[in-house]
C-alpha cells in the first residue's frame, strides 16, 4: 500500500470518522486487516489506543488479528486497558468488554514488561473505587456544612425573637407604606392613556369597482398568462437543443477517440508483442451504449448524412476493417486465447450490420 493512502487512512482514524473509513477502504478494495504499522502494531492497536470503539468493532468483522503484539508486546487488549486508565469510565463496556469476548485469553498475555490486561484492569478497578470514596467524602462533608448553615440560622432567628420580646421592635421592621407623589402620579396617568389610545384598530380591505373586496394576489390576465405559457415553450425548446448539441459534442468526441485507437490497433501491427484482450479492442459503440450493437449506425455515421458519397465512403472503410478475415489477418496472431471466439463473434455480428447498412436492409 502506499504511503500516501495509508496517511489517509491513519487521519479517519484519528479522527473517529467511521463513515469515510468505510468508504476508503470499499473504494480501492483495501485489505485493512493485512496493514502493519512500522512499530509492528496494526491499525487496531492504534484505534484502541485513541478509544474509539466504533472503528475497533469495524476491525474485528474486518478480521484484525486481535492477538498481534506491537514491538514492546502489547495487545489491543493492552492498548484498550490503558486507555480506559486515564478515567474514562466508558471504555471499559465499549471497548474493553467486546475485546475480551473476543480473546477471553488475552486477559493473562504478558508484554515485555511482564504486564497483562488482567493486572491492568484491576488497577483501573481501585482507582474508580478510591474516586467513589472521594466522591462520597466530599457530599458528606458538603451536608454537615450545610446543616452547621441551618444551625446557626435558626439559633439566630430565636435570638432575634428573644430580644424582640425584651426590648421592642424598631420602626423599620415593619414596611413603611409609600405614598404616591404628584410627579409619579402624573406619569401613571399619561403611560396609561397612550397605552389605551394606542390599541391597533381593525383595518378594512380594499374594495374593487363593483364593491367586493378586493382579492389578495393580483389576477393573472388571459394574454399575460399566454405570455407566461409561450416563453416557457421557448425555454424547454432551447433546453431540449441544448442537450441535442450536447449528445452530438460527446458523440464526435468518442468517435474521435475510437479512430484514434483503430489506427494503432490495425495499421501498427508490428508493434510490441503484447496480447489483445476483450477490453483492449476499440469496439464502435459510445460508453452508454451498454453493448448495444443497434447504435453502431448512431455512433458511426453521427455527422454524416445517409444520401452523401461521405457516409458511403466511411461505410466502406469500416466493413472492410471489421470483415472478419481482415481482422484476423491483423489482429489473430496477438488475441489472448481465452477471449479470441469471443472476440471474433462479436467481430462477426459488426460485420453483419455494417453490410445490413450497406444493402438498405436495416430496419
Amino acid at each position: 500500500m502506499s504511503a500516501r493512502r495509508l496517511k489517509k487512512i491513519l487521519k479517519y482514524i484519528a479522527s473517529d470518522d467511521l463513515v469515510k473509513l468505510k468508504h476508503y477502504v470499499k473504494k480501492y478494495n483495501i485489505n485493512i486487516s493485512s496493514i502493519v504499522l512500522p512499530d509492528g502494531a496494526c491499525l487496531l492497536h492504534r484505534t484502541c489506543a485513541l478509544g474509539h470503539d466504533a472503528i475497533a468493532r469495524y476491525l474485528l468483522k474486518k478480521g484484525a488479528d486481535i492477538t498481534r503484539c506491537d514491538d514492546q508486546g502489547n495487545t489491543a487488549l493492552h492498548m484498550a486497558c490503558m486507555h480506559a486508565q486515564r478515567g474514562n469510565r466508558l471504555a471499559y463496556t465499549d471497548l474493553v468488554l467486546p475485546l475480551m469476548k473476543k480473546w477471553p485469553k488475552g486477559l493473562d498475555a504478558a508484554n515485555h514488561s511482564h504486564v497483562t490486561p488482567r493486572q491492568l484492569l484491576e488497577l483501573i478497578k481501585q482507582q474508580l473505587l478510591q474516586e467513589d470514596d472521594q466522591n462520597e467524602s466530599g457530599k458528606e462533608q458538603h451536608r454537615s456544612s450545610d446543616h452547621e448553615d441551618d444551625w446557626t440560622e435558626r439559633l439566630a432567628y430565636e435570638a432575634s425573637d428573644e430580644f424582640a420580646e425584651q426590648s421592642g421592635s424598631y420602626q423599620e421592621d415593619y414596611d413603611a407604606e409609600e405614598h404616591e407623589t404628584w410627579d409619579d402620579w402624573a406619569d401613571r396617568i399619561h403611560t396609561e392613556y397612550h397605552h389605551k389610545h394606542r390599541q391597533p384598530r381593525p383595518t378594512k380591505r380594499p374594495t374593487t369597482s363593483t364593491g367586493e373586496p378586493q382579492s389578495k394576489h393580483k389576477r393573472i390576465s388571459d394574454e399575460e398568462q399566454k405570455k407566461f405559457q409561450k416563453k416557457l415553450e421557448e425555454s424547454h425548446r432551447e433546453y431540449v437543443e441544448h442537450c441535442a448539441q450536447h449528445k452530438k459534442t460527446r458523440q464526435l468526441k468518442q468517435k474521435l477517440i475510437y479512430k484514434q485507437k483503430c489506427e494503432r490497433l490495425f495499421q501498427n501491427t508490428t508493434e510490441s508483442g503484447d496480447l489483445l484482450g476483450w477490453d483492449d479492442i476499440p469496439w464502435p459503440l459510445s460508453k452508454d451504449s451498454s453493448g448495444d450493437l443497434t447504435k453502431i449506425e448512431e455512433f458511426l455515421f453521427c455527422n454524416l448524412d445517409k444520401e452523401t458519397d461521405e457516409y458511403k465512403k466511411y461505410l466502406r472503410e469500416q466493413q472492410v476493417q471489421w470483415h472478419p478475415d481482415k481482422f484476423l489477418q491483423k489482429c489473430g496472431t496477438r488475441l489472448k486465447e481465452k477471449d479470441k471466439d469471443k472476440v471474433m463473434e462479436r467481430v462477426k455480428e459488426i460485420a453483419q450490420i455494417l453490410n445490413q447498412l450497406s444493402s438498405g436492409c436495416v430496419k
